[in-house]
């Protein structure tokens, strides 16, 4: 999670644009981690939006570079402002199925309520 604080702290100071420091396959690979919290992010609402070109010389088609448009949104801030700093592994964890019945724009996240419920009720 601090990673990922990390790099929210330099597209709020203006850095908008991600590459890898060589162009070579190895480097191409470490920035994979950086391009996925990017993409996370992104995911999570945090950041407004992002494009990015996939390279398309090596197999699994890996992110070449990635744009940062508009910089982080109010919840991204938020999660700047807050203590929270867990471990990697935990922030990226995904549901397979999601849960998000809406009405008029209203709605709730299934999966996330079970996580909450789960957590006050484990005592």
């Amino acid at each position: 999670m601090q990673q990922l604080k990390n790099i929210l702290n330099f597209i709020q100071s203006g850095k908008i644009s991600y590459q890898p420091e060589r162009d070579d396959f190895d480097s191409l690979t470490k920035f994979q981690e950086i391009a996925k919290r990017i993409l996370y992010a992104k995911s999570q609402g945090w950041i407004h939006d992002v494009k990015y070109q996939t390279d398309y010389r090596h197999p699994g088609r890996l992110i070449r570079n990635i744009i940062v448009l508009g910089g982080l949104t109010f919840q991204g801030e938020q999660l700047l402002k807050s203590r929270i700093v867990g471990d990697g592994n935990a922030a990226f964890e995904e549901d397979i199925i999601e849960l998000k019945p809406n009405i008029a724009g209203i709605g709730v996240n299934l999966n996330a309520a079970y996580r909450w419920f789960k957590s006050k009720f484990k005592n």
